[in-house]
């Protein structure tokens, strides 16, 4: 099977999950307690995990060879150089083992940051290609946007750890 076939069968499936963690929530309003909707978190989660299910499908199914993005076999050649793929699945169980380790110490913002930085590393390195940072301030952004979208919006805290 081919891994775009593969990319495709588990996009399908993650979009059915988050269908189905969808639809087994409680609505809006249910599960209001002291002010606060408990099942928004959860439906949030939901929405998250499906739109990014239904990027991975558009992603696999529509070319997008203008844009550097298909698969011919300049690309296969190049990703040659990278880590092999036991090596990258090694790498990504110790990595998520170390920030789950962490992460009361740590605190979620600084975990995150590491782990993101880290496993885009160990994802995309390819020598000469690599840009620390371009993924440096991604690695920064999102766990600050997330951080700050559960403090003020949802108003629930996050750890801080050692912050």
């Amino acid at each position: 099977m081919s891994k775009k076939m593969t990319d495709g069968i588990s996009g399908a499936v993650i979009l059915l999950f988050a269908t189905l963690m969808y639809t087994s929530l409680p609505g809006p309003g249910e599960t209001v307690v002291a002010g606060l909707d408990m099942s928004l978190a959860p439906r949030l989660v939901a929405l998250i995990l499906g739109g990014l299910s239904l990027m991975l499908l558009i992603m696999t199914f529509v070319p997008f060879k203008g844009l550097g993005m298909g698969t011919d076999a300049s690309d296969e050649k190049a990703s040659q150089h990278r880590f092999a793929y036991p090596g990258r699945l090694i790498a990504t169980a110790v990595l998520i083992i170390a920030a789950a380790a962490l992460f009361e110490w740590l605190g979620f913002v600084l975990t995150s940051v590491i782990y993101i930085f880290a496993q885009c590393y160990i994802l995309t390195y390819d020598p000469g290609t690599f840009k620390p940072v371009r993924t440096a301030i991604i690695a920064i952004a999102f766990p600050v946007a997330v951080y700050l979208m559960f403090w003020h919006w949802l108003s629930m805290p996050l750890p801080k750890g050692i912050l």
